[in-house]
Order: structure tokens, then C-alpha cells, then sequence
């Protein structure tokens, strides 16, 4: 018939020789965290922020991505935890009645404070805020340190304030 045949080097595999060239690549955890990031999205209580974190995902994260031939799995992974870690911050602010463009150095201190020290991963989003200026340019996420709220006595000052201002037990316990 003149026609060639696709081989299979297995069952699951694509046609060889077929695809090859005609079909775009398609990286699966490129496609996968566009997914995932739509989703994530959602979590955020505030209009605003969705609309912040959607500019930080499509500019820093899958910016990023679309630059490589195929994304690793750490990238994947690393992309999915700092965008996770500034929702949370996000949110926070949120809950403590704190517009993003009202970030103070004691509301980062609070927050990173009273959290896991995978906090630190809103030094990424904190950075890309500052190049975008949504926020102040001297503000700065602090080095991992053990009983951060005792190394940090503005921030316990910042946590006891945050407390009585914002009606929330859970803040001013979490400092005392």
C-alpha cells in the first residue's frame, strides 16, 4: 500500500515515528499544576488576592515553566508549596483585616511567628510582591529561628496587638 505503520515499542506507548513532530510536546506537570494552581485559586476568601495570586502563578510560576523543555517534578512540587504557603499569608491578612498593600514588617513577623518554618517560603511571593510593588520594598521574611516568637520580640508585641485589634483569641493565644 506504500503507507508506513506506526510501531509500538510497548502497549502503552505512543506511535513512534507518527506523532513524532506533529503533535505539540505536552509537559504533564506543567499541565498538571495549571490545573492544580486553577483550583488553589479558589481558596482565597479575598477578590483581591485571587486576582494577586493568579498574576503570581501566570508570571512567576508557570512563566517559569513554559520556559523549560520539560519541568522536573521538583519544580512542580516547589512551585505548588509556595504558591500554597502565600495563600495561607494571604488569608491571614485577610482574616486580621489587613489589605495586601497595607503590609506592615510587624504583620509579616506575626504571621511568620505563630507558623511552621515552611513560612519561609513567603519570601518568594514577598519578593515578586516587591518587584510588582504591592508592597513596601524593605519589607523581608526573617531567617528560620527556633521560638520565633521569643527571638522576635516585635513580633510577640505584633501578635499581642494583632490580638486586641482584630478580636481574635486564636492570634493573641498562639503569642502568649
Amino acid at each position: 500500500m506504500g503507507t508506513r505503520c506506526a510501531q509500538f515499542s510497548s502497549v502503552t506507548d505512543k506511535p513512534s515515528g507518527l506523532l513524532a513532530g506533529v503533535l505539540p510536546h505536552q509537559d504533564l506537570y506543567r499541565a498538571r499544576y495549571n490545573e492544580w494552581s486553577r483550583d488553589a485559586v479558589e481558596r482565597l476568601t479575598d477578590p483581591f488576592n485571587r486576582d494577586v495570586i493568579r498574576r503570581y502563578v501566570r508570571w512567576q510560576h508557570q512563566r517559569r515553566m513554559n520556559q523549560m523543555d520539560q519541568g522536573p517534578q521538583g519544580t512542580f512540587l516547589r512551585s505548588k508549596q509556595t504558591v500554597t504557603v502565600a495563600i495561607d499569608f494571604l488569608n491571614w491578612l485577610a482574616d486580621h483585616g489587613i489589605e495586601l498593600r497595607q503590609l506592615e514588617q510587624e504583620h509579616l513577623d506575626a504571621w511568620q511567628a505563630t507558623g511552621p518554618s515552611t513560612r519561609l517560603l513567603a519570601d518568594r511571593f514577598l519578593r515578586w510582591a516587591i518587584r510588582t510593588r504591592l508592597v513596601r520594598p524593605d519589607l523581608k521574611i526573617q531567617g528560620h529561628r527556633r521560638d520565633a516568637v521569643h527571638a522576635y520580640p516585635a513580633a510577640r508585641w505584633a501578635i499581642q496587638r494583632l490580638g486586641s485589634t482584630s478580636g481574635s483569641n486564636e492570634v493573641a493565644s498562639n503569642g502568649a
